[in-house]
């Protein structure tokens, strides 16, 4: 009977060391920091992905890229021109 007894509470001993294990676990993944962590490395993952997949489309239509690289330039250069002109116009008066 006293080794019943013994043997219940070391199972009891146990499962509230298991018990506290699971609660230390539980309060970690639901803090804020590793939340945080976890969305960053998410967020890492795919973008790193993103930029791999579109490497790899800009490989595959090198002439679509250069012309929008183009058009971004012209556009560009534009922008900056006509920022030039109007400052110089007004520099005159």
């Amino acid at each position: 009977m006293r080794e019943n007894i013994e043997e219940l509470e070391q199972k009891i001993e146990q499962t509230r060391a298991a018990l506290d294990e699971t609660l230390k676990a539980l309060r970690l993944r639901l803090s804020p920091r590793y939340q945080l962590q976890r969305a960053w490395g998410v967020t890492r993952d795919r973008t790193a992905r993103a930029i791999g997949t579109g490497t790899l489309w800009a490989r595959v239509h090198p002439l679509f890229v250069l012309t929008i690289g183009l058009a971004l330039a012209g556009a560009l250069y534009l922008g900056i021109d006509q920022r030039r002109r109007t400052r110089t116009e007004h520099v005159r008066f």
